[in-house]
Formats: C-alpha cells, sequence, structure tokens
C-alpha cells in the first residue's frame, strides 16, 4: 500500500494526505475507499446469503483478495474499452440505471409488496446516501459496468464457435431441433429431439429451448425522428422540412448515432428524450 503526499504551495507551508492507494494498474490508481466500500458490499452479501462462510477459516481474508482482483480485472476492463473506443450511449445508460434500480430498489421486503416509482427512487437514493455516492458518481458506475459487459461481449463473440466435443455437438444439435419444433403444435408432448432422455433431463431441455424462443421472439423496435409540418403550411416551408430531414438523413448515414440525433432534433416531446423510442411491436 503507498501512501501519496504532496504540497500544497510552492514555499512547502502545508502538505496534504492524498489518498491511499491499493493498487496501480497502467498507470492508474486503484484507491483505498472504493477498495473498501466494494469489500464492504461483498461481506453484507455473504452475510445475507451465505453468513456460514464468513466462519470459515481464512475466508474473509480470502474475500479480501478477491475484492482487489475483481478491482484490477474492472479496470483492465475498461481501459480495454477505452482502447477499442467503445461507447455508452444515453439511451443504454438510462436503461441500465433502470435495470439496477429495478432488481434492487423494487422490492419492498419488509413490507412485503412492489414499491412505487416514487418510493424505488427515495430507496435509491437513501441507499447512495449511505454509502456515500452521488447520483453522478452512480451513473458513471453503471456506466463503467456498462463498458466491461460490452468488452467482455466483444471477446466472447470473436472466440465463439460450435463446440467439437462428440457430446457437446450433440447437445447442441439436440437442442436446435428442440427450438425449431413449434409447441403450440406439440400441445404439450416431448419433442421428437427428447424422447428417450431421463425425464428430468428431457424437460431441461424443453425449459431452456423456450427461453431461447422467447428470448429471440420476432420482436420490431420502433424509432423515429418526428419533424412536424404546420397544417396549411406553403410549399417553400414544407421543403425547408424536407431539407432539413435530408440533412438528418445524411448525418445517419455518416455515422451519429440515432437515439443522440432524435434526443436533439426530434420535435415528438413524448419520445424525443427516450431517443425516438417508441416502444417494440410483435
Amino acid at each position: 500500500m503507498v501512501l501519496a503526499l504532496a504540497a500544497a504551495s510552492a514555499a512547502g507551508a502545508r502538505a496534504a494526505v492524498v489518498e491511499d492507494v491499493v493498487a496501480r494498474v497502467n498507470g492508474h490508481t486503484l484507491l483505498l475507499s472504493e477498495y473498501r466500500k466494494n469489500l464492504k458490499a461483498a461481506l453484507e452479501g455473504f452475510q445475507k446469503n451465505m453468513p456460514g462462510v464468513l466462519k470459515e477459516n481464512g475466508a474473509v481474508d480470502e474475500i479480501r483478495k478477491k475484492v482487489v482482483d475483481q478491482m484490477v480485472d474492472d479496470e483492465l476492463l475498461a481501459q480495454e474499452a477505452e482502447k477499442q473506443k467503445i461507447r455508452i450511449y444515453q439511451r443504454e445508460l438510462e436503461k441500465g440505471v433502470e435495470e439496477v434500480s429495478e432488481r434492487s430498489f423494487r422490492d419492498d421486503e419488509a413490507k412485503g409488496r412492489k414499491r412505487t416509482d416514487a418510493e424505488m427512487q427515495a430507496a435509491l437514493a437513501e441507499a447512495l446516501k449511505k454509502e456515500g455516492l452521488s447520483e453522478e458518481q452512480f451513473r458513471e458506475r453503471i456506466r463503467r459496468q456498462l463498458l466491461m459487459r460490452k468488452v467482455i461481449e466483444e471477446q466472447v463473440r470473436s472466440k465463439l464457435k460450435e463446440p467439437e466435443d462428440k457430446r457437446a455437438q450433440d447437445a447442441f444439435e439436440r437442442l436446435k431441433k428442440t427450438v425449431a419444433e413449434d409447441p403450440a403444435v406439440l400441445k404439450g408432448a416431448l419433442p421428437e429431439a427428447l424422447k428417450g432422455l431421463p425425464e428430468e433431463e428431457a424437460q431441461a431441455y424443453a425449459g431452456f429451448a423456450q427461453e431461447l424462443r422467447n428470448a429471440h421472439a420476432e420482436r420490431v423496435r420502433v424509432e423515429h425522428i418526428l419533424l412536424k409540418v404546420p397544417a396549411g403550411a406553403p410549399l417553400i416551408e414544407k421543403n425547408k422540412v424536407m431539407a432539413r430531414a435530408q440533412a438528418l438523413r445524411k448525418r445517419l448515414d455518416g455515422g451519429e448515432d440515432f437515439e443522440e440525433l432524435a434526443q436533439k432534433e426530434s420535435e415528438d416531446v413524448e419520445s424525443a428524450p427516450r431517443g425516438g423510442d417508441l416502444g417494440t411491436i410483435l
């Protein structure tokens, strides 16, 4: 652990402790304060879900080491994201914040009910206050997590290939055939590809196949950028709007992000803040 000191003035009138550093990753420092927050969260998680683990000899020391290792891994992923120029768009960030809020604060376990939106936001604010985080710091944490997820997805996608092992290949083919069969036609019967398997294994295949169908059901997400033309507008006014639409199309073709452009340019007051998102249709 390194203790960093910095002179407060050229005359050396006083000195101030910058902060303890847990580790340095390619020149970037991992601070003790962040480590303490992460360790506290990890210990509280074990205490809530697996309290027996904390009683095992050397368990807490191992958790401390894992927390540091995770911080280093996260920083390396964040640096890789920066190297690859991976971006998190505003819409992705808002969705990430919403997912975390829903997952962590929607359920009021003490009262056995769902919180309203206002109550959920209040619970989130209270949690951030206890953790010593501002809303901006919380959003930055979510942004980093999304960046790291994108890096991992890119790494996995580049290495992904069909399994070569005979047993794995057979399972892969069985799952593909199961997904392809129409549940409505089967009416509760087992798909042909699962016949002969032990019941528990067959049900596991069938359940996973249904999850894949649900995840890849044909849906269309509709987004738009609305430019309004007043009723009875003269031709010159219509031409101006058309020229503006063509200019926006050119910017999109040039690589600008649709959601960001919709937020700035769309005249639909309801969908513009969502990046022009009108939802999904089947």
